[in-house]
């Protein structure tokens, strides 16, 4: 086997976690998925003073990476999350949702 040439990738739309430890040549210039459900949390916490909060949160990964960056800090934080729910892209009806969170 000749051993593949290693080219560098560059991901302009986003940045996340994973793709920070995916190895040395990828690299990322997008803003952090999970940096912005940390300051998501941060506002909420610091600037709304809120202590309880539920999460609504589209069903795919972009979403999912989000939502628990922002359940996991609003937690570090003092702040408690009552309800954690996950909605299709579809969905339109939005009832079953809202009375677990009433």
């Amino acid at each position: 086997h000749d051993a593949l040439p290693i080219f560098p990738l560059v991901a302009v739309w986003d940045s996340n976690d994973y793709i920070k430890s995916a190895g040395s040549n990828i690299f990322t210039i997008g803003f952090s998925t999970e940096g912005s459900g940390y300051k998501m949390a941060n506002y909420a916490k610091n600037n709304l003073k809120l202590a309880k909060i539920a999460v609504i949160a589209q069903e795919d990964e972009w979403s999912s990476l989000i939502a628990s960056a922002f359940e996991r800090k609003f937690k570090e934080l003092g702040g408690s999350v009552v309800v954690s729910e996950k909605i299709l892209p579809t969905q339109k009806d939005f009832r079953t949702t809202l009375a677990k969170i009433k």
